[in-house]
Parts: C-alpha cells; structure tokens; sequence
C-alpha cells in the first residue's frame, strides 16, 4: 500500500486561499498554477495536474461528467468546476490576439449553455469569497469581467452585463447582508462619514453572497427543452453621467421574439409548444448631452408599478419561510416569504432580506415604497414548481385560486423599491402571479435606481 495525496481540488476547497476574493482570478484566468498546501505541492496545467509524489492524482478532474445527463448512446458532456472553461481557449488571457474570441464553443454539449447561466455561476460562487477591503470587490473582478466582456461582446455596469441587465438585476441575499461603505470626509468637518461605494442595484454594493432564483425555469442547464429564460418587460436603460449618455435598449421586435422547440415524447410523437426567445440588449453612448447629471451609478429606466402596499408579507413568523436560516437539512441559506395579494390570497414569493445588525424579516424604511415589472414568464404549458429546500416544496402561489397552467398563469418577476426624492434604492425582489399583477393596476413611471 502506497499513501497517495488527496485530490487537488479537494485541497483547494479546505483552504483558506480558496475563500478569499482576489485569488479567485488567479485560479479561473492562470494557465498554469503550482499550489503550495500543508503536506504537498501541486502544478496545473492546461494538459492535466500532477502532485510532487509522482503520478497521476486520484479522479477529481476540472471537467467531470454532468450527473443529470444519463444518455449512455452519446458521448457524456463536461461540467467545468471552473466555469470559465466552457468558453474554449479565449478564456485564456495569454493567447494570441488573433484568436478569435466571439462564439463559446458547443462541442462536447447536447445544448448549448446560456452565457447568462456562466455570468451566474461566476458571481454567485465569487460573492462568496472575502475581501479585506470593501473597495476592492469591483477591482478582484475586472480580469474576470474583462474575459466575459469580450466573449459576450458587451460592455459591465457596476459589476452586470448589459447585455443581460434585466436578468443581472434579480440577484438576491443569500446570507444576512449589509451595504459596503467607506469613510469619507464631511465638506464641514473632518469628521469621516459612512459613504455608499455602489449602487444598490448592484450586488457589489453590498457585503455577502447572492443567488440568481428568479431568471429560468424548468430544467437544469442539460435538460433544456423546457428551460424558460423569464422575457423583459423593460426596453431601455440608461445612465447619464458628464454628459455621456449611455443606454441599453431592445427594439419591439426582440421583445416580441419566440421560438418553437420540438420538445419529443416517451412514444416520440412529435410536441411543439412555443417559448419567448431571449434576446440580449444592444448598446450605444452618446456623447456632449446636457441634461440633470444624478451621477454615474444611477440607473434609469420606464417600468410598471405599483404601490408597495399592494402586497403584504403572510407572516413576520420566521417558520413561514421555505428556507428558514435556522433549518438544519437545507440547500442554501436563501430566506422566502409567501406575498398575499389586497384580498388575502397567496400570490407570490420574495425573497426575504435581513442585515448583520439584527434579525428581522422587515426593516425600517425612510420613504414610499413601490414595486416595478422587470421581466416576466408567459402562460405555462405544465405546473411550474416553486423555490424549495430537500424536504419541503412551497408552490410559487395558491393554485386552487389562481391558474397554474393554461391561459392566465404567467408569473411577473418585481423588485421592491424605496423613494428618496429624486431616486429610489433596491430593497428586494420578488415573483408573483401575472392576474394578481394585473389587478393591481400597475402604472408606468420614470424611475430612477441609485
């Protein structure tokens, strides 16, 4: 019997080094790595990993096969641990500048990934990590984003792609939160004040990991003749910042844009239903325009509102969350509480918040609340489930009173919002049924999202 070294990537999962924010580029853009742990060293290269003692490591390779794919006819596609090598070679920041860095490559893949689900993956995994300083978290991306930037063909917002701002914006608190700040002198005193680093729309302003829960439904990212990308209800962003004025915009026609996916059957009868296609957000800058400069991190768009009183928490009870944080047999710390319509129906979900200070479903807020569309689900073809944890299923909302399938069950994605003045700050997200929304009467309005 011969000791053999344990697994690199299981040396890296119970490091320190693994944890930290500004060594997360140095494992996912490095081409080559030689990692230094208690008992061993280890390199890795394109071409493999090997371990001081000699030899190959025991089976935990960077691309292992897709547990949810179990076609034995075909080749097994690859899951990369490191996300960013589904992108090929240009993931690589060292190759030559003639190669060309516009397609992911779908080789190895019965469908192909959807770029949002790797810009997911990424931040949801990076956002966990710790940094020693608040202003650094944009600054340990930037080697990342700049790989996603070119193969999405797009410029980030604050840490988003534009591409996709309406799906980056439904990031939620996976864990308590609170806003990252940094001190800074007050004009009349040298006192240092707490001042907001980034927009609240953006999850780099705020201290804690997220979760992506609201963008798809259906099945995982290899089963995905029913994976629904939710649509956009809103066909223009802007910023205006020196008299740069920056947008993203889809015209009526990528809004309106579907598909028809051959979904096949057990007897292989053929079965087509129709999908909203997801169609990315196009850019443009304009430059020398006057007009009230709100500074660079605000965020203005049209969308449907309506008050925030229009729907209530079912109980501040913290046992009427699906994922209590105090509950032992969970998949995620991710807390959600049931929405009741004006009529006390149960209509919808969201995604609770809670800062580090003290635990509470509810925070005290400053000035009016509202609740804005922004993206949606269309008319379901089957029962779509709701958010869960491994032993409890919480349906998205009450089937006996409102449509679960059919004509009239589509699903509205809202974020809630708080006024002060001239903007509004982001509180949370949430999902609810598209009669409820409808009912409530929603008004379009200007808003503009520090």
């Amino acid at each position: 019997m011969v000791p053999h070294p344990p697994a690199l990537e299981y040396a890296l999962q119970s490091s320190s080094w693994s944890t930290r924010g500004w060594t997360f580029q140095e494992r996912h853009l490095s081409t080559r790595c030689i990692y230094f742990s208690s008992d061993f060293v280890y390199f890795q290269c394109a071409e493999g990993r090997r371990c001081e003692t000699g030899g190959d490591l025991l089976h935990w390779p960077d691309i292992t096969p897709s547990p949810s794919y179990t076609d034995e006819k075909e080749e097994h596609p690859a899951t990369p641990t490191n996300p960013l090598l589904s992108l090929g070679s240009c993931a690589a920041p060292s190759r030559p500048a003639t190669m060309s860095t516009t397609h992911i490559p779908t080789e190895g893949y019965k469908y192909r990934r959807h770029r949002f689900d790797l810009y997911r993956e990424i931040v949801e995994t990076y956002s966990r990590r710790q940094l020693s300083f608040a202003t650094d978290v944009l600054n340990a991306f930037t080697g990342v984003a700049g790989v996603l930037e070119r193969n999405f063909e797009t410029s980030f917002v604050y840490g988003l792609p534009a591409c996709f701002l309406d799906h980056a914006l439904l990031w939620a608190h996976e864990c308590p939160w609170d806003r990252r700040l940094m001190a800074e002198f007050s004009s009349s005193s040298s006192e240092r004040l707490p001042a907001k680093l980034f927009p609240s729309w953006s999850w780099a302003g705020w201290a804690g990991s997220v979760q992506y829960l609201l963008v798809t439904k259906g099945e995982g990212t290899y089963q995905r003749q029913e994976h629904e990308y939710a649509k956009s209800e809103i066909s223009h962003f802007q910023t205006f910042h020196k008299g740069v004025l920056h947008e993203v915009f889809k015209d009526a026609a990528s809004m309106a844009a579907r598909e028809t996916r051959n979904l096949g059957s057990y007897n292989r009868e053929l079965i087509l239903k129709t999908y909203p296609l997801y169609v990315a957000y196009e850019e443009r800058r304009t430059l020398n325009m006057s007009g009230p400069d709100l500074g660079p991190g605000v965020l203005q768009f049209w969308a449907d509102a309506v008050d925030g009183d229009a729907f209530t928490v079912e109980s501040l009870d913290p046992g009427y969350a699906i994922v209590d944080r105090e509950h032992g047999n969970v998949p995620s710390k991710q807390a959600v509480i049931r929405l009741l319509d004006r009529a006390k129906v149960h209509c919808g979900l969201m995604l609770a918040f809670e800062s580090n200070n003290a635990r509470a479903w509810h925070r005290l807020t400053q000035g009016p609340l509202e609740w804005i569309a922004i993206s949606s689900f269309g008319d379901a073809h089957d029962r779509r489930g709701g958010l869960s944890t491994i032993d409890v299923e919480v349906r998205p909302f009450d089937e006996r009173k409102l449509p679960y399938k059919g004509e009239g069950s589509g699903l509205v994605n809202i974020m809630l919002i708080e006024w002060d003045n001239a903007v509004a700050g982001r509180i949370t997200i949430a999902q609810v049924h598209g009669l409820v929304w409808e009912e409530a009467l929603p008004v379009r309005k200007h808003i503009r999202l520090a």
